[in-house]
């Protein structure tokens, strides 16, 4: 199996990474090679690294520039580890940001952490080897940057479906905004799309929901609905190949259930094709998924594609 790639496109808020990742997936998988798209460090499918990553965006729990360091890069460590596997399994991963922005946030914007070998070190614990193929950075002047940020929250929802290798055209959603505010509740606000398009219609429904407050607060896209007409998918059905399935063998390991001499025979899931027989014990790896087959137990793969299981 071929090695994926890891790419990242890096730049400040606003300068258009989401639209060239939206381009770029689009054109791999038109070119019919699989893509995954990710956010770093939260990397959307590991719930530690995305569950730190919301610790240190929640304004109820304040936090010094060295606490978001170290929480940043814990959650980096968990998110690299998912795009590793995958670029191992042959995905192409597409990543929006890297640890340039620890330095160029924690270090150089904050400006309240001077050490500038201990933050390196931290971030290449936490990196632990896993470099980009390809980091792309992009800039963009200043007024172009501020008229970017109105509108960017819907983008992020598209690229995360293009990621999963749906369309996004066609599609209708509704956010919802969370405002916090000094010793009170915080107040969930509904926002239909133009509200997130338009920064006067933003302010107003703002400013309506505070009652006209003038206070201080801080606003968060609390989640965003999405809803997309999908056509039915339809069965394909492949001939068989046989039953040997050597071919998708990559390795062994250890577990500790499941093997009488604790062994398992690692196998690739996409390298499979239909008719193939796997013994167990053995591991199926596949880019979203990890599949167990216990020994005194045999899979089987139909003409659809399906995994069959059966006690021997």
């Amino acid at each position: 199996m071929n090695r994926g790639r890891y790419i990242v496109l890096e730049g400040p808020e606003g300068v258009g990474k989401t639209t060239q990742i939206l381009e770029l997936t689009r054109r791999l998988q038109a070119a019919g090679l699989p893509v995954r798209t990710l956010r770093e460090p939260d990397s959307q499918s590991d719930l530690t690294a995305r569950a730190l990553r919301q610790l240190t965006q929640d304004p109820r729990y304040p936090m010094n520039t060295n606490t978001e360091v170290l929480l940043y890069n814990a959650a980096r460590s968990q998110s690299l580890q998912v795009i590793k596997k995958s670029v191992e399994q042959g995905v192409i991963c597409i990543v929006d940001r890297n640890y340039l922005t620890t330095l160029a946030i924690q270090y150089y914007g904050r400006g309240d952490v001077p050490d500038y070998e201990t933050i390196n070190k931290i971030i290449a614990f936490a990196v632990n080897g896993v470099e980009p193929d390809l980091c792309i950075v992009l800039d963009a002047p200043v007024q172009v940057l501020e008229e970017g940020e109105v509108g960017r929250a819907p983008v992020a929802p598209r690229r995360d479906l293009l990621g999963e290798g749906i369309q996004p055209s066609g599609i209708e959603y509704l956010a919802e905004l969370e405002i916090f505010r000094p010793n009170q509740p915080s107040l969930v606000v509904p926002c239909a799309p133009d509200g997130l398009l338009d920064s006067n219609k933003l302010k107003s429904l703002l400013e309506t929901a505070l009652g006209g407050s003038k206070e201080a607060f801080v606003v968060e896209l609390l989640r965003v609905q999405i809803k997309k007409a999908m056509p039915k998918p339809s069965l394909v059905e492949k001939p068989l190949q046989g039953a040997d399935s050597s071919h998708a063998i990559k390795g062994k390991r250890q577990v500790a259930w499941g093997s009488k001499n604790g062994e398992a025979q690692i196998y690739t899931w996409e390298a499979l094709q239909p008719g193939n027989t796997v013994e167990g014990c053995a591991i199926l790896e596949g880019a979203s998924s990890t599949f167990l087959v216990p020994e005194n137990w045999k899979l089987t793969i139909d003409r659809f594609g399906n995994a069959q299981l059966f006690r021997r």
